[in-house]
Parts: C-alpha cells; sequence; structure tokens
C-alpha cells in the first residue's frame, strides 16, 4: 500500500499550484514515464497537462488520463479477451437485448420502446454504480425485483460475449494481475468533488496498491458543505488510508468572485451590487443563439476585450452548438472548440449516411430529393435540375412521405410522370378542340421538362439499386460500412471543399470519428456472431452512433473565443463568460427516469457498514451534482458573466428560465441586457467593418474576418499600418498592441517556423502572424503535403516503435534475416492503410496506389538509412524518442545580457541513442525532411540546445543534429557535430560547410535581434524574385508598387 497523501482546498486557492510543483519536481528528480494523472474530465486533464508542461518543460501526455478512458484502457491492456463497448455500441446493444427478451418479460412489448431503453440504460449505470447486489434481489417491491432481474441477466448476456461497458472496468480493475510500479510509481487524483460506491469499494483501493505513493487533489469548503457533501463523502473514505493532509484556504480577495464562493446557493441571503452577473432574454432559441453573437462581436468591435477573453459555455451541444457556430461564422467572430461534439452535428456524417436512411425511412420523397441536391446523382445541367424540382413540386410528389417499399415507390414515381407526360401530350395533339387558348410553346416546354425530371427519377432509383438498399434483406454487416465508404467517394468535391474550409477541425475530427465507430462496430459484431443483419436491425446500432457518439474537438486556441462544456469550463478560467441556454431544462438538466420511482429499501451500501440513501435520492444527487457544475463554472470568470434564455424552442414551445436566477439574485445584483447593447448592424456589415482598421485592429483582426482572399483589401490595409517611408509601423499605439499580443497574448512564444517566416520576409510575417491573414485555401485531389507528410511521421514512428518492442533495433541487426524483414515491411504496410484510412472521401483506386507509393518510398528510406550499416559511422545510435514536444521552453531572459524573453514551441522528429568508443551514452537528433535532406542551420542550432533539456538527454552527450530526407532515402550532408564546452554552450561543425554560427550562445544572440526587430515593428518586405516566385501574397505586398509609394531597396 502506497503512502497516501490529501490535499484539500476550496475552489479558489493555490491548490493546484502545489499539485503542480510536486508533479514538476517528481518528474525531473526521477523519470516523466514514473507517474500518472487522473481526473475527472478531459477539459480537466487536457488544462492541466498544459499547465504541467510550463512548469515540467516536459511530460509524457499519455500519462494524462479521464478517469473512465483509464479504467478502460487498464481492462482492455491486461484482459484483451474483453472487448470495449462505448456509448453508442451500448445503446444498441441494450436494445437489441431487451428486444431479445420482450416476448416473456413483466413489461410486454414496451420493453422496446426507445423511451423505456434510455431509462434502463440509465437504471442499470446506476445501479452497477452503487454496487447493487444482483444476487440478492428477492422480496420488496415486485416491478424493482423484475428490474433488478433484468439487469442481472444483461450483465450475464455481456460476460457471454466478452464485452465490457465502462461502468464495469471499474470493478474489473480490482481482478486484475497489475504488477507493482508496472503503471508508475505515482499516482495523482485531481478534480473530483464525488465518487460513486464502486469506485470507493474496487477501483481506488486496487490502484492505492499499486503506486507507491498517491496524492489525492479534493475540491472541499467546509464552509460550502451544502454543496460539497460529495467531498465530504470522498474525506471520509480516504481516511481509512491514514492520509498526510495538506489544507488550503480560499485566495483573500475582494472581487466578487469571492463573494459568488460564499453566498451563490447558500441560505444566507447577503446582495452585492455591481454588474458582475448580466441576463439576457429572447424570444426563441435561434433568436438567442444570434443575440449571443452580436454580443460578442459588439464587445469585441467596441474595444472592450479581446476574442480570446471571452468563453461560450454550451451545455445542450445538440439544441446550441450548431447554431451557434453558424452565427458566429456570420458576425465573423473567430472562435475555437474545447469540448465534446455530437457525431451528427457534422453535415459530412448526415450525407454519408443518407441513402442507408433513405431505405430505412422506406424511401420519402423529400430524403429522395436530397440525393439530387448533394451531388449523389449526376445532373448534366442547371437548367435539368430546375425542371426535376419544379415537375415534382408540381404533381405533389414532393410532400410523398408515406414510407414505402423500393418497388412500389418507383412504380408510383415512374407512372405518374409517365400519365402526365401523357397528359401533356394529348393536350397538345387536340388543343384546337379546347374552348381555353392554349399555348403550345408551354406545353412542349413542360413535356421537356418532365421528361428530363423522368430522367434524373430513374437515375435516383438506379443509384440505389447500384448501392444494395432497394430492400430489406439480410447481408453482411460489412457491405454497410462499404456503403458508407462509396457515398463518401461519390462526395469526393463536396467533402473536399467542406474539408479545406474546416477551420475548427469539426468536419476532419468527425468524418475519422464516425469510420472508426463503424469499423469498431464491426469488429465487436463479429465477435458476438452478429454477422448478418437486415438494415432495419443495424439501423439500431448506426442511429446509436449519430444519437451518442461524441467526438472530443481541441481547435488550435489562437484569438478566437472559446467554446466549451460546463464540465470543461470548471477549471478553465475566463474574464468574460457567456452560459447559453440558461433555462429550467438545462440549468439543471437532470432527466427524469420513472424507473427511479420504485421503492429501493437501504441495500445500496456507499462505503463500509454506512447505509445508502434510496433509489429515488439519486435524482436529487444528480441535481445536487449539476448545481455544483455550474457553480464552479461560475467562478471561474474573472470580469462578467452573461447568462442568456430563451422563451420558447423553434417549434414554439414555452420554456422557463433557470430557478438558479433566483438562488443567484439572493447574493449579487443582476442586471438585464439593454437591446441597445447588442449590435445594431446585421452580419454582412459586421464583417466589413472589422476590415477598417483601428487601435485594436492588431489585437482583433484574425484570418476568420476575411472571408474572401482580398487582395486590394490586405494593400490597403498595410498601407494604412505602415508609415510609407521606411516600411515600419506608424502609429505608436499599434506598436503597444503589438508588443502586448507578443508578452501577454502569445506568452513570448515562437515557433521556429514563424521565426524563419521573417527571416524570410518580414513583409509576409507582418501579413500571417501580425493581421494573421490566413493564405487562401488550395483545393487539390489527392493528399495535401501535410497530411502527406503527417503520414510518414506517424508510420515511421509506429514502426521503430513496433520494432522496439520486438527487440530488432538497431535495424542493422536484422537487415540479413529476410522474415524479420519481410515482418516490418508488412507491419509498415499495415500502418500506412491505417492512416489512409482518414481519408474515405478519396477514390479507393486513388488510395491503392497511393499506399503503394507511399509503402515503397518509407522502405527506400528504412532500407537505404536504417537498414544499411555505414562504414563511417561512429556510434551505434538506436532511435529512441519520437515526436518530442517543445511547449513554450524558454530559451533567454529579460537581462542586461537579452532584451527579450523568448520561448520555443514545436516538435523535434527524432532522438537516437549510442555508445561511443568509451562506452558512454551519446544522442543524436534527427529532423525529417519531405522531398529533400536539406534544411536550415539554424533550426538544428536551436533543437540542439533544446533537446538536451530533455529529461532522457540529461545526463548524455549529444554529438550530432541531422536531416534526414524521407522521399530521398538519404541522410543530409547538412548535418552538424555538436560539442558541449565546459561553460555549458554548444559548439558546431561541418567538415563541408562554414556556418552561419558556431556557437549556440552567438545563436541565441541572432535570434534575440530577431524578435527586438519584430517588436519594433521593422515589417520590410524582403523583395527577391526567389522569395516572392511562390508567395500567395505577392499580389498584395508593398513592393508592388514600390514606385509609386516611395519604397526603396
Amino acid at each position: 500500500m502506497g503512502k497516501m497523501h490529501m490535499i484539500v482546498g476550496p475552489p479558489l486557492s493555490n491548490m493546484l499550484d502545489y499539485v503542480l510543483k510536486i508533479l514538476s519536481k517528481i518528474s525531473k528528480d526521477g523519470s516523466p514515464y514514473c507517474y500518472r494523472f487522473i481526473g475527472a474530465s478531459g477539459g480537466v486533464i487536457d488544462d492541466i497537462a498544459k499547465e504541467a508542461v510550463k512548469r515540467s518543460g516536459f511530460i509524457f501526455r499519455d500519462n494524462f488520463k479521464p478517469i473512465d478512458q483509464f479504467a478502460v484502457e487498464l481492462v482492455s491492456r491486461y484482459r484483451p479477451d474483453l472487448t470495449y463497448m462505448d456509448e453508442a455500441f451500448s445503446y444498441a446493444y441494450v436494445a437489441d437485448f431487451l428486444r431479445g427478451i420482450s416476448d416473456d418479460s413483466y413489461f410486454g412489448k414496451s420493453i422496446e420502446n426507445p423511451s423505456f431503453i434510455h431509462n434502463f440504460s440509465s437504471f442499470a449505470s446506476d445501479v452497477l454504480e452503487n454496487d447493487v447486489d444482483l444476487k440478492d434481489i428477492e422480496g420488496g417491491d415486485e416491478r424493482l425485483t423484475i428490474l433488478l432481474d433484468i439487469v442481472r441477466r444483461y450483465e450475464e448476456q455481456k460476460e457471454k460475449d466478452g464485452l465490457f461497458e465502462t461502468v464495469n472496468a471499474y470493478k474489473l480493475v480490482a481482478g486484475l494481475d497489475i504488477p507493482e510500479g508496472k503503471e508508475g510509481d505515482v499516482l495523482f487524483v485531481y478534480g473530483f468533488s464525488d465518487l460513486k460506491p464502486i469506485h470507493m469499494k474496487y477501483f481506488f483501493p486496487k490502484l492505492f496498491t499499486i503506486y507507491n505513493a498517491i496524492y489525492f487533489a479534493l475540491t472541499y469548503d467546509e464552509k460550502r458543505e451544502d454543496l460539497f457533501k460529495g467531498s465530504k463523502e470522498i474525506s471520509l473514505f480516504l481516511s481509512h488510508y491514514s492520509p498526510e493532509i495538506k489544507e488550503f484556504k480560499t485566495i483573500k480577495d475582494e472581487d466578487m468572485r469571492s463573494h459568488i464562493a460564499i453566498y451563490a446557493f447558500s441560505n444566507e441571503e447577503k446582495k452585492r451590487k455591481g454588474n458582475f452577473i448580466e441576463i439576457m432574454k429572447f424570444k426563441d432559441i435561434l433568436d438567442e443563439c444570434k443575440g449571443v453573437a452580436r454580443m460578442v462581436k459588439s464587445l469585441i468591435l467596441k474595444g472592450e476585450v479581446s476574442p480570446k477573453s471571452i468563453s461560450v459555455v454550451i451545455k445542450s451541444p445538440s439544441t446550441y452548438g450548431r447554431e451557434l457556430i453558424k452565427r458566429f461564422k456570420e458576425y465573423g467572430i473567430p472562435f475555437h472548440l474545447n469540448g465534446f461534439i455530437d457525431i451528427s452535428a457534422s453535415k459530412i456524417i448526415r450525407l454519408i449516411v443518407l441513402p442507408f436512411m433513405i431505405a430505412i425511412s422506406g424511401y420519402k420523397a423529400d430524403m429522395l430529393m436530397s440525393l439530387v441536391e448533394n451531388g449523389y446523382i449526376h445532373i448534366d445541367d442547371e437548367s435539368s435540375l430546375r425542371a426535376f424540382e419544379s415537375i415534382i413540386t408540381r404533381l405533389n410528389l414532393d410532400k410523398d412521405n408515406l414510407p414505402m417499399s423500393f418497388a412500389s415507390r418507383r412504380k408510383r414515381w415512374l407512372l405518374r410522370l409517365s400519365e402526365y407526360i401523357e397528359n401533356l401530350e394529348n393536350l397538345r395533339r387536340h388543343s384546337k378542340y379546347i374552348d381555353e387558348e392554349v399555348d403550345l410553346t408551354e406545353i412542349k416546354r413542360a413535356i421537356e421538362d418532365t421528361k428530363a425530371a423522368e430522367g434524373i427519377t430513374h437515375k435516383i432509383f438506379k443509384y440505389i439499386e447500384e448501392i444494395g438498399m432497394d430492400s430489406n434483406r439480410r447481408r453482411n454487416i460489412k457491405e454497410y460500412s462499404h456503403l458508407f465508404e462509396k457515398s463518401a467517394e461519390n462526395l469526393h468535391d463536396l467533402l473536399s471543399s467542406r474539408l479545406e474550409s474546416d477551420e475548427n477541425n469539426i468536419e476532419k475530427s468527425s468524418l475519422k470519428e464516425f469510420f472508426n465507430a463503424i469499423w469498431d462496430l464491426e469488429r465487436a459484431l463479429y465477435k458476438i456472431g452478429r454477422t448478418e443483419m437486415n438494415p432495419g436491425d443495424y439501423s439500431l446500432y448506426l442511429k446509436s452512433i449519430l444519437n451518442y457518439k461524441t467526438f472530443k474537438v481541441q481547435s488550435e486556441p489562437k484569438a478566437g473565443v472559446e467554446i466549451l462544456d460546463v464540465l470543461d469550463a470548471r477549471y478553465t478560467k475566463s474574464d468574460h463568460r457567456f452560459f447559453v441556454g440558461f433555462n429550467e431544462s438545462i440549468y439543471p438538466s437532470v432527466r427524469k427516469n420513472p424507473l427511479y420511482q420504485l421503492n429501493f429499501d437501504d441495500r445500496v451500501g456507499i462505503y463500509g457498514n454506512e447505509p445508502s440513501p434510496s433509489m429515488i435520492s439519486f435524482v436529487e444527487k444528480r441535481l445536487r451534482d449539476d448545481k455544483l457544475d455550474f457553480f464552479l463554472s461560475l467562478i471561474q470568470t474573472r470580469k462578467k458573466v452573461f447568462l442568456s434564455y430563451a422563451e420558447a424552442d423553434p417549434s414554439g414551445k414555452r420554456l422557463l428560465p433557470s430557478n438558479y436566477i433566483v438562488d443567484l439574485d439572493r447574493c449579487v445584483s443582476l442586471q438585464n441586457v439593454e437591446s441597445s447593447k447588442l449590435l445594431s448592424i446585421p452580419a454582412s456589415r459586421a464583417e466589413a467593418k472589422m476590415v477598417l482598421m483601428s487601435t485594436h485592429d492588431l489585437k482583433d483582426l484574425p484570418s476568420h474576418y476575411v472571408e474572401k482572399f482580398d487582395i486590394k483589401g490586405i494593400l490597403d490595409t498595410i498601407k494604412r499600418l505602415h508609415d510609407i517611408g521606411n516600411g515600419r509601423l506608424a502609429k505608436k499605439e499599434h506598436l503597444e498592441v503589438l508588443k502586448r499580443r507578443i508578452e501577454e497574448e502569445e506568452d513570448n512564444t515562437f515557433s521556429y517556423s514563424r521565426l524563419k517566416r521573417y527571416k524570410e520576409c518580414p513583409m509576409r510575417y507582418f501579413i500571417e502572424y501580425v493581421l494573421m491573414i490566413k493564405e487562401p485555401p488550395r483545393y487539390e485531389f489527392g493528399l495535401t503535403p501535410l497530411a502527406l507528410g503527417s503520414i510518414y511521421h506517424i508510420c515511421l514512428k509506429e514502426v521503430f516503435e513496433y520494432a522496439k518492442k520486438k527487440s530488432y533495433l538497431p535495424f542493422t541487426s536484422v537487415s540479413d534475416d529476410k522474415d524479420k524483414m519481410e515482418e516490418i515491411r508488412k507491419f509498415l504496410t499495415n500502418s500506412v492503410e491505417k492512416e489512409l484510412r482518414v481519408f474515405p472521401h478519396l477514390p479507393k483506386s486513388f488510395l491503392k496506389i497511393k499506399k503503394i507509393d507511399i509503402v515503397e518510398k518509407l522502405w527506400r528510406f528504412l532500407t537505404r538509412v536504417e537498414f544499411e550499416p555505414s562504414k563511417k559511422a561512429r556510434y551505434n545510435f538506436i532511435p529512441t524518442l519520437f515526436e518530442y514536444p517543445i511547449n513554450a521552453l524558454q530559451i533567454t531572459e529579460d537581462t542586461e545580457t537579452f532584451k527579450n524573453t523568448i520561448k520555443i514551441s514545436g516538435r523535434i522528429d527524432r532522438m537516437d541513442i549510442g555508445i561511443d568508443k568509451n562506452g558512454e551514452e551519446v544522442a543524436k537528433i534527427i529532423d525529417y525532411k519531405r522531398n529533400s535532406s536539406s534544411g536550415d542551420w539554424e533550426q538544428l542550432f536551436l533543437y540542439s540546445k533544446i533537446a538536451k533539456k530533455a529529461t532522457l538527454l540529461k545526463d548524455k552527450k549529444l554529438v550530432e543534429a541531422v536531416f534526414y530526407g524521407i522521399e530521398k532515402g538519404s541522410k543530409s550532408g547538412r548535418g552538424i557535430e555538436v560539442n558541449e564546452e565546459y561553460d555549458g554552450d554548444l559548439s558546431f561543425k561541418n567538415s563541408r560547410a562554414k556556418l552561419p554560427f558556431e556557437t549556440y550562445s552567438a545563436f541565441l544572440f541572432y535570434l534575440d535581434k530577431m524578435v527586438s526587430e519584430i517588436k519594433s515593428g521593422n515589417f520590410r518586405e524582403k523583395a527577391d524574385l526567389w522569395t516572392c516566385k511562390n508567395c500567395p501574397f505577392s499580389m498584395a505586398c508593398m513592393k508592388g508598387e514600390r514606385f509609386e509609394i516611395g519604397f526603396h531597396e
């Protein structure tokens, strides 16, 4: 049993700083591998990991896990015979199970009702989390006994099929044979204000036995015991382990946050005046999303805040997420996402499953027409499409939405169209016998339009036949995944354009997660013997993926508004925070479950011999947890909170504001936002207004504000901002904003590519990193250079890790063994194939050829560079560390020696460890290049020093830094020899070339001077043909009008 350390403190305390100091010390004194860090949610873990990087300089991100993921991975690692079911698969599996027992069930066919399925899933989860004894369920309420028996049978079926859910993982961990120290020496636990009985009875007691030290950080405020009851239960649980306790107090601060932390949701009424919380009321949800976007835009335009200081909390992403993102884009508001998004929020996914949904819906008219509208059916010209829509509407076929079989729908549509053509032909032939005046030209046009509509209709039903969705027959489940892959191929052009404009990675991530979910489902169904299904049965599983599958989106946090969920907001600070959807059904959002109304006795224990409350009190407990989540999110706001709610949903159903408003009104004055505060101009004008420069332009003009790549607009902007005579920023306030951004918002952090851009052309640096205008997207067929480079890096890393696991390193030791060589090549091929699966929108034929090409290039690189022993090699290096992250690593300080604090972010591709002739360990760093083995000396100088700070290389001598050309299949002649001097400096040497700097200190002075130039606003263009040849901004550059506006070399 490891030594237990319990760290206790209220929300507004320095508890996290203390935890991170301990972690940093352990990481530096021991190894970055020696600890595990468990958090309550993914968002909490992400934020803590970022802070840990700043403190330690280097962490292994894989050591930081939310509790559910950690438990599942432990079971998967030590029980490979079991298969994990995520929420989506679990829901479908439950539905399938309940349908199978409906005939002999007390509840009858009602057990198949979607509402019952959802309620049962939630009920079963609570039963398992609270460790109800399912072997002793006799007596008491008859319905309850039957229901618990169904849970027992469900668990037995899962065990028989070799499946487990997250809730099972917590209990399964207790039975795993995990050697002490195998999962690290130290365990950190942070961010919990509540634990379930299954955690305290099985999961954590097991973990406490395999770690030498445990640091359990507990958020608890004894003054707010009404909110932190769960924390008190955890404290009681930990007291059994005789912990060493470290207590923290609330940071003394007279701001509104401290006041709210003491009095919000308390019985004591102590109102404080101020405008910390403002309330916004809207007529409906759509109007609310638009109003929030206008308010955010208004704050930015007035220069009161920067986008980066604003966060928007969404608790119901399915209701608000898609609409709010749409409005932010409309108003040109930069944003990034941090949280979980429903997979159904992706339009790409809805389009990919459209053909399948058409079949199971009964071939409804509106969905059939969607095939045409979304590019599944090739239309020769725009007039034919208009004719189809016109005729289908004229014949009322667009309202033909009663479910039918494929044959019946096709027969109905084609018969209706042919009858209409016949009627028109009869009308034309017999026009002279009709009393009314007949326009023969119009009749002829109508006949042509109807024939065009008939042709498109034939194409629609032919396409459905070709993909095999013309019947409800049973088929191998692989046919369904092939259908979705083919759908992605058919939508190639549309998917490509949407993915290129996918700034926040929603579509890319959803595409990857969807196909991974489909393939995982396929494997799991095969495992339990469900290899064939009809579309109706398969739709149960597909809909569960669409309704319950979420994916983590964490786009690059640049200068945009952060959109996040309430769980992540609990530990993320923000100056201005919007809580959207502040209605009674969302705050709180506990869904009533009628199954909880059954009469439970005190058989459910929490810990030891203490009885728990009845199952009905689970709802009360969830209400308390919901209130605590909001409370913690609220007090993380530094300056102002906006609560917005709608009076009706889109259908007109009345909605009530959250009753939390009444509680908050007892401790702080609530202000209603006046309509005059909202932005009064339309979105289109708001977009244009941001292009006009002001003293806040450098702070608030990222690329999101420039929808079109406007050359003239960029050129005009540059003219206004620059002093015409010397190529520098003209106004003092602009320089102050620029300096503040670099030092405060960007924390003096640069990447090597960013510094390289300034070296190449300060003017392009100005456009890209000051105005933050992106170059226009390139719509390319196939893989972009960035995607291809990513595949190279990932596959090489996986090959080396596999070889290390199999003890095949160095590769020169197995180069003569044909079987092992073939094994490595086969693994490489599989790795490439796996990475190419994330591009299902590309044609299969293209991906097949590309796979062969990539494998050949990577294999040629491995055989030439890694397998062949070098006669000149002085050391026998072994690849050891891959994709080493550099996160805001400080390389200079503001001192008399250097003028600037400079931090570097980036990634070192590879580090190798070898042995010199004296038997001492030495190191080499490697940077991959795609097309050639050339590179910049400066990059090697910079990465050499950074590599020395890596924990793994701390006691090893760095002797080489080199570029490897992957496609060229060679080592570089541009590598450098590195020598460590007695004073800690590094000196560099290359036998074939003169280096621009011979020591790291000289190079550092060069960087310091460059950063000073940037802060001084020196953004002259570097006008030479080589630099400007491929620059996308060349037409907007000042050099284009050099002689007219007075620029000189």
